[in-house]
């Protein structure tokens, strides 16, 4: 039986590069060349690729081939290149962790560098247990109300901290942190962008 349980993928935190069976072709080479107005972005998480359909995923359901769990559709895998080894492919499916850099436009990440394997992050420090803090039951349900809101923008929901987490795929003029901070209090929630800006 397949076992479908959700695993934690957010960008911030380093995934397993899955190498096996990998098969690539090599596609035209975007350019590099893009116009000053346009504003680029990188992510990193997931590339997974199906049905013809691309997507950049948040989580991954643990499963074989693995099944995304959320995340933005991604254009343009025709106008780039994919290194050798990044991707794995089984059952029609093909998958790997990635570093995307792309504009964003009505929810859709059109590439225009060719994919990175994803940063090395430095060593983890040591555990350190969370203490609870006092208003854990009414940040989990603030939390759940949110991730029940069906928000299409919402990816990730989690109570750390002492605050509530939303990761959205970009927030751009802190619209929808001043609408959370009218409903719940100021710092209540913190909206963290999937999306950054490239910086080269």
């Amino acid at each position: 039986m397949i076992d479908l349980r959700p695993i934690r993928a957010l960008a911030v935190m380093a995934a397993v590069l899955m190498t096996a069976g990998c098969a690539t072709t090599a596609l035209p080479r975007a350019t590099d060349a893009t116009a000053p107005s346009v504003v680029e972005y990188e992510v990193s998480g997931m590339l997974h690729i199906a049905q013809q359909e691309a997507a950049i995923c948040t989580l991954h359901m643990q499963s074989m081939p693995p099944r995304c769990g959320g995340g933005v559709p991604v254009a343009g895998l025709d106008t780039v290149v994919i290194p050798s080894g990044l991707l794995a492919t089984y059952y029609g499916v093909t998958w790997g962790d990635a570093r995307l850099v792309g504009t964003f436009e009505d929810g859709t990440l059109t590439l225009t560098r060719d994919p990175l394997p994803p940063l090395k992050l430095d060593a983890s420090p040591a555990e350190v247990i969370p203490t609870e803090p006092a208003n854990a039951a009414e940040l989990a349900k603030i939390a759940e109300t949110i991730a029940h809101s069906n928000r299409s923008d919402v990816l990730v929901v989690e109570s750390s901290d002492g605050q509530v987490h939303v990761l959205v795929p970009l927030e751009i003029g802190d619209e929808l942190q001043a609408s959370f901070d009218a409903e719940f209090g100021t710092g209540v929630v913190v909206v963290n962008s999937w999306l950054q800006p490239w910086k080269g």
